[in-house]
């Protein structure tokens, strides 16, 4: 995967003894620094100026100030990966003159059980412990104005927007109701998590959010969030399900890649795209639902999911896809009735040996109850159902109650599917 990749090879780069030139301005007591455009003040960073610097491991302790050629300068910034991978790094002290900590700064530092963020810090970049797996928690103390912390968790002042959870975190975590931007690599690498509830407030789940949260079964993205980010839940090895929310609109190039246990997956009527390699290497994949409003499918969305048995497409004209989005065409595809045709001579669709019209296109999905109603043959299938659910004729009369998931039914027609207090019409052919 792209990102992670680059990630990676940083660390690589360093385990094999390969460093970059010299990229800083001076060092004193083991700390190297930048000299910022100001002339009097620094930025802490490493030997090589990026992450394949490894500069740092034990106790290491930030001075407020530091002097070098006859001048003393402040220490007013922590650079961009600046203690990216260093593991060996056991605690750190960060002084009250820092404003700002760069993206990634911390950037796996296993070593690491606490952190203390001072008041004086206006300035936090992305994923700055991310993948840190033996941090425990992140404090902020009293009297910052920009950040704020609770169990361990660091979040903006009005706690807004969730910033980075530590990856030592353990057991089950529910995101306060005040959260509605996740960021990026916010739960990085937190793989003793076994569970994360989203609360509807959320609108956004940034890139790489989850990715790596290896203890993570089951997942509910709520109606609010409108958009699931870049690897936002790759790499999560342990997922079996998920529940995409009515809201999103879009599913960006990763999100859900080398989820190997992830059976199936439901794709709602909202979404309108799905990113390149989406679904990439989901080996556990047997059955997957696209909704009806999908116009494009990225390249490799769904390549090696050979174990796919079932694609069932709701969109009346068939999206756009690529040669390589899927990389066997061994699974029934179901489509709206009378769009087989169409199926059958689109760019790409056509590799489908076993194309069957089987989906009424009228017939929508109960949606908020985030459940899929459709017929297959002489069968009513119904995903997501959970909760008890009736099936009655035009006429009335009731011919099922339960919560299977695929119901048998002897007499073609109209029926009528009703859970709580929504129902649809379906017709079984």
């Amino acid at each position: 995967m792209k990102i992670r990749l680059h990630r990676w090879l940083g660390v690589a780069i360093a385990w094999l003894g390969i460093t970059s030139a010299s990229a800083y301005d001076f060092q004193v007591d083991g700390i190297y620094y930048d000299i910022n455009a100001d002339e009097a003040t620094v930025t802490v960073t490493n030997e090589t100026g990026d992450s394949s610097g490894r500069s740092y491991s034990g106790e290491v302790i930030i001075p407020q100030s530091v002097a070098y050629n006859k001048k003393t300068y402040s220490v007013t910034s922590i650079g961009v990966e600046a203690f990216f991978g260093c593991s060996g790094l056991t605690s750190m002290t960060i002084p009250e003159s820092v404003t700002t900590i760069g993206k990634s700064a911390f950037y796996y530092c296993s070593g690491l059980t606490e952190v203390m963020i001072p008041h004086s810090v206006t300035s936090i970049g992305s994923g700055p412990f991310a993948y840190c797996l033996g941090l425990q928690s992140i404090v902020v103390t009293e009297g910052n104005a920009s950040y704020s912390s609770s169990e361990g968790v660091l979040f903006n002042k009005d706690k807004t927007a969730l910033i980075q959870c530590p990856g030592g975190k353990s057991g089950a975590y529910m995101i306060p109701s005040s959260v509605t931007t996740i960021g990026v690599e916010a739960f990085f690498g937190c793989s003793g998590l076994t569970s994360v509830t989203i609360p509807n407030s959320v609108t956004v789940i940034e890139s790489e959010t989850f990715s790596s949260c290896f203890g993570l079964t089951e997942m509910t993205i709520p109606n609010s969030v409108k958009t699931i980010g870049e690897g936002a839940f790759s790499s999560c090895t342990g997922l079996t399900s998920v529940a995409i929310g009515n809201s999103v609109s879009t599913i960006e190039n990763e999100a859900f890649a080398y989820c190997s246990e992830l059976a199936s997956v439901m794709i709602p009527n909202s979404v309108t795209s799905i990113g390149s390699e989406a679904f990439a290497y989901c080996t556990g994949l047997t059955s997957v639902t696209i909704g009806n409003s999908v116009t494009s499918i990225g390249n490799y969305a769904f390549v090696l999911c050979n174990g796919l048995e079932s694609i069932k497409s709701y969109a009346t004209i068939p999206p756009a896809i690529e040669a390589n989005t899927f990389s066997s065409y061994n699974a029934t595809l179901y489509v709206p009735v009378g769009c087989g045709s169409a199926y059958r001579k689109a760019e790409h669709w056509a590799n489908f040996t076993n194309i069957v019209e089987s989906i009424d296109s009228r017939v929508e999905a109960l949606q908020d109850e985030n459940i899929r109603v459709y017929t297959v043959d002489n069968s009513l299938h119904v995903e997501n159902g959970g909760e008890v659910y009736q099936v009655y004729t035009l006429a009335g009369q009731l011919v099922y109650t339960g919560n299977d998931s695929i119901i048998p039914l002897d007499n073609p027609g109209i029926y009528i599917v009703r859970t709580g207090e929504r129902s649809q019409k379906v017709i079984v052919r």
